[in-house]
């Protein structure tokens, strides 16, 4: 019973509160996925999670700070050649921000031109905020 009280709070869908630029970003991110969509491109590999935004040589869609991730994203770019590639990711985002952008924003919700593989990295800025593992566990849980 203590586990379904702890956990109850972890899973609900919900966007960063009071995050600017987590919101923008977003939805940014969500406008990206409805063009490659809408353009019917193909995406061999789906990458979603907050860590992996560094490798699109940003942090919340902008510039990383000394340019410091921009040398990441040429590795990526190198070592995924010829595969396509979308980088849906946030930095710090959780499981709760992910579930949001999973079950509210257009562009998730659908499974035309599904990726050939998902790579998801979640669950890290849960343990950062100091969210217990079962607690963690379920989130990552409900977003598969």
């Amino acid at each position: 019973a203590e586990l379904g009280a702890l956990t109850k709070f972890i899973v609900k869908p919900m966007p960063r509160s009071g995050d600017r630029r987590w919101t923008k970003f977003a939805l940014s991110l969500a406008d990206e996925m409805v063009i490659n969509l809408a353009q019917e491109r193909k995406t061999d590999v789906l990458f979603v999670g907050d860590l992996f935004e560094t490798w699109r040589g940003a942090e919340y869609g902008e510039v990383c700070p000394d340019n410091d991730c921009a040398s990441t994203k040429l590795l990526v770019d190198k070592d995924f050649e010829p595969h396509t590639k979308f980088i849906s990711a946030v930095l710090g985002e959780t499981t709760q921000n992910l579930l949001w952008r999973i079950t509210q924003v257009e562009g998730f919700n659908t499974t035309t031109h599904a990726p050939y593989v998902c790579v998801l990295q979640v669950g890290s800025a849960d343990v950062s905020a100091g969210r217990r593992p079962e607690e963690v566990a379920a989130g990552v849980r409900e977003v598969l």
